[in-house]
């Protein structure tokens, strides 16, 4: 077992007697692993946490949170709490029983105690189901997930995935038939990214198998009688190469791994026997409502569409002109572009190879700019654009190094 850090050990030692590290962090000590996010809740008051750490920064006052920093990161102390209501934001009211305050959380294995001297304090059988690696509701799931928080729908299917746990089956069919349409976006698209970076093959599978994906995205379901020319694809179906792709995401971001999980989403409206042409195109017209309704930033939509967009592009791109090639490698997004085509091909067979000897260490300065132009007597407008863009691929795919001859092209 990992033991507590000293640093948390200080935390409790400076609250009450009555406090103690809970949730994820004492599921983590107790599977060997060390715990990176902390949260200890005590009997004391929030004002009587601050009187305790005067720097500590009080979030959420009705939840009474106050964040302490410390050496080895940032740490939760919360007092402790019943549920008055049920539903995604209950509210709530302080106690100062422990007892009370790990039965309002969602699985045993996160309802677990351990005091500064490292007892463990387990009334619902947390350490009995991280033995046997079961995930298990604290009471009855259809309470806890369809009367209180259909939110722990996905937390569940994120914690097997990051801990490669099983659903015990009641909770499994609660969270089949859990009404999730009332939760928000940003939620859902936190829990996603959370499975993805430590388990993306087995996020997406839970999400499937948990009748989450046909609530969330749909789309992705239709993959499934996608078939491929088995020659190319000896995997299956576009869903099963999809797993495999994840499977072989390496070390990709965040927004690689979901560029990834929807690169091939557009041959759900393509198929025409074992053929997708347009896939990608149309792929980018069904990924910019995912993202949408997920609630993704404008900045990772436009790097994700990118490499959805282009990464058939990929496959061809020995072939393709040198200046259509460089447009793609001057791209910001291109090694995400990069990550994704490996893991579309299952890190064998790709371009990385023909890429890396292609790719300049610097792509050329433009010779002619908007200027130039207006000065030659073109019109100040937005048909300057797409001609620099012509000048510009002339300039690389001839080797031109001069203004002057380059502008002879008008």
């Amino acid at each position: 077992m990992v033991i507590m850090n000293k640093y948390i050990q200080d935390i409790l030692n400076k609250l009450s007697p009555n406090s103690y590290i809970v949730g994820g962090a004492v599921r983590d000590i107790v599977l060997g692993k060390i715990p990176h996010d902390i949260d200890i809740t005590t009997d004391l008051l929030p004002r009587e946490i601050l009187e305790v750490f005067p720097t500590g920064n009080i979030i959420g006052k009705r939840f009474g949170t106050v964040i302490v920093d410390t050496p080895y990161g940032t740490v939760d102390v919360t007092t402790m709490r019943r549920d008055i209501t049920p539903g995604t934001h209950p509210d709530v009211a302080f106690t100062t029983d422990l007892h009370t305050d790990l039965a309002r959380r969602d699985f045993t294995i996160n309802a677990m105690a351990m005091t500064v001297d490292d007892k463990l304090i387990d009334p619902f059988g947390g350490l009995n189901d991280c033995y046997f690696k079961f995930i298990r509701a604290v009471g009855n799931p259809i309470d806890r997930i369809h009367n209180e928080d259909p939110r722990r729908a996905f937390r569940a299917a994120r914690i097997a995935a990051q801990t490669k746990f099983t659903i015990v089956d009641n909770l499994r069919c609660a969270i089949f038939d859990a009404d999730i349409s009332e939760i928000d976006g940003d939620f859902i698209r936190t829990e996603l990214l959370k499975g993805l970076k430590y388990n993306p093959r087995g996020m997406i599978e839970n999400w499937v198998n948990l009748n989450l994906m046909a609530k969330v995205i749909p789309e992705f379901l239709v993959l499934h009688i996608c078939e491929h020319n088995l020659k190319h694809h000896p995997e299956g179906a576009a869903d099963v190469h999809t797993l495999y792709a994840l499977e072989h995401s390496g070390q990709a971001t965040l927004n690689e791994l979901v560029a990834i999980f929807l690169h091939d989403i557009g041959k759900s409206r393509t198929k025409v026997g074992l053929s997708y042409h347009g896939h990608a195109k149309e792929g980018v017209i069904i990924a910019t409502d995912i993202l949408k309704r997920l609630k993704f930033s404008k900045a990772d939509t436009n790097e994700i569409l990118f490499c959805i967009e282009n990464h058939m592009k990929m496959h061809i791109i020995s072939e393709m002109r040198k200046a259509k090639r460089y447009a793609l490698y001057d791209s910001p997004y291109f090694n995400s572009l990069l990550t994704v085509h490996m893991a579309d091909t299952f890190n064998r067979e790709n371009m990385r190879d023909f890429i890396l000897n292609d790719i300049p260490a610097r792509m050329p300065d433009r010779l002619v700019n908007g200027h130039d132009l207006i000065a030659l007597g073109l019109p100040a407008d937005k048909t300057l654009g797409p001609i620099l863009k012509e000048l510009y691929e002339i300039q690389i795919e001839e080797g031109i190094e001069d203004k002057v001859i380059l502008l002879e092209y008008l």
